[in-house]
C-alpha cells in the first residue's frame, strides 16, 4: 500500500512544475510562520495557568495549616486546586502538540525542498 503511495506521489511530483514546487515551499514557510506565533502565544499559556496553580496551592496550604494536620495538607491542597493543575496540564499537552506539528511541517519542507533542489532529476 505504501507502494502505490509513493508511485502517485511521483508520479504528481513528475508532472509539477518549478513554479508549482516553489508555492509549496512558500505554504510551508507560512504555515510555518503560523505555528511559530501559535506556539509564543501557548507557551504563554503555559506560564500562566503554571503561574495560576503555585498561587492557589500556596493559599490553599496558607488557609489549611491552621485547621488540618500537616501530613494531609498537600493531599487537601491539591485537591482543591484541581481545576488549575487541569488547565495547566492542558497547556503543556497543546504546547507539546504544537511542537510536534511544527516537526512535521519542518519535515514536509525539508521534502519540498530536496524536489526543488533536484528538480531536474525528475
Amino acid at each position: 500500500m505504501l507502494t502505490d503511495h509513493k508511485k502517485t506521489f511521483t508520479r504528481t511530483v513528475a508532472n509539477m512544475t518549478i513554479q508549482e514546487v516553489a508555492t509549496e515551499i512558500v505554504k510551508c514557510i507560512k504555515l510555518l510562520e503560523a505555528f511559530l506565533k501559535q506556539l509564543d502565544e501557548l507557551s504563554a499559556a503555559k506560564a500562566t495557568t503554571a503561574a495560576d496553580y503555585d498561587k492557589a496551592m500556596a493559599e490553599a496550604v496558607r488557609r489549611l495549616r491552621p485547621n488540618e494536620p500537616a501530613t494531609v495538607i498537600p493531599t487537601l491542597a491539591k485537591g482543591e486546586c484541581s481545576e488549575y493543575k487541569l488547565a495547566m496540564d492542558q497547556a503543556k499537552e497543546k504546547k507539546a502538540d504544537m511542537i510536534t506539528r511544527l516537526e512535521i511541517i519542518k519535515a514536509v519542507l525539508n521534502g519540498w525542498q530536496s524536489i526543488h533542489k533536484h528538480f531536474d532529476v525528475i
